[in-house]
């Protein structure tokens, strides 16, 4: 099965509630300008853009139209400044209970390094054979647990998983699977449920690219072994209507 028709199955699998989201970093103006995409006019912040991509729309973004810097920082749109990278700002937002720790906490807090120009988000729903570098999904504990499932079947544990409540999406769900390669989870942060309007109990999931694939692979393979026969008998219904089998046996689980 190729990439493109596991992304398209997904949220059938899974029941999602908002479509998926691909989010590619854009190097220099050349590529920026090739992109067929909408400019986004205003300056909103960068979980809004996520959100307007779980609604089905297709845009480019550069730093003019970021509303947060912590966003712009975070993509490699903007230069980190000394005072971020001192704890500076960060104990003055009174998130830390001091410099000490708020300058820990800035070291162990993802920033892409190189310089980029901009961004491209769009639904991997609409357009699941599009290439992108980061794919986001926001959804229930349960939808985020069956992804983890999906990746742990390959994978193992993961020991890259980092969140601290803060810059939830620009860094924790973009910025952290991009530079690890790997997957990370998100508890989101204040900003982003204020700006975005998230409900209380969505967690997001950043996938790169290289990993997409095993990941729905995994959670297919762990359909029989992990879920109810009432979510089976869901899926099996909704993806008969694509005429696809795969091979969803009930009355099976590991927990029964």
């Amino acid at each position: 099965m190729e990439l493109s028709e596991k992304i398209s199955i997904l949220p059938s699998i899974l029941n999602l509630k908002r479509q998926v989201v691909g989010v590619k970093i854009i190097k220099n103006k050349e590529n920026y300008d090739f992109i067929e995409a909408k400019q986004i006019k205003n300056k909103i912040t960068y979980c809004y853009m996520i959100k307007l991509a779980t609604y089905g729309k297709h845009f480019k973004a550069k730093a003019e139209n970021f509303l947060c810097d912590g966003a712009s920082k975070a993509l490699g749109l903007m230069t980190v400044p000394d005072n971020v990278i001192s704890g500076q700002v960060y104990e003055s937002l009174g998130l830390y209970e001091n410099r000490e720790v708020a300058k820990e906490a800035q070291r162990d807090v993802k920033y892409i390094k190189e310089k980029n120009y901009g961004v491209e988000i769009f639904s991997l729903n609409n357009f699941p054979a599009k290439e992108f570098d980061v794919a986001i999904i926001i959804d229930s504990s349960y939808k985020i647990m069956r992804l983890m499932q999906g990746y742990s079947y390959y994978y193992g544990v993961n020991k890259n998983i980092s969140f601290s409540g803060n810059q939830g999406i620009c860094s924790e769900a973009t910025a952290v699977p991009y530079i690890n390669d790997d997957v990370n989870a998100s508890m989101l942060c204040s900003g982003t449920r204020f700006f975005a309007k998230w409900n209380e109990d969505d967690i997001a999931f950043g996938i790169p690219y290289s990993k997409m694939s095993k990941v729905i692979d995994g959670v297919i393979n762990t359909i029989n072994p992990t879920e109810s026969d009432e979510k089976k008998q869901e899926i099996i219904k909704k993806l008969k209507d694509k005429d696809i089998n795969l091979n969803i046996e009930l009355g099976k689980n590991y927990y029964i």
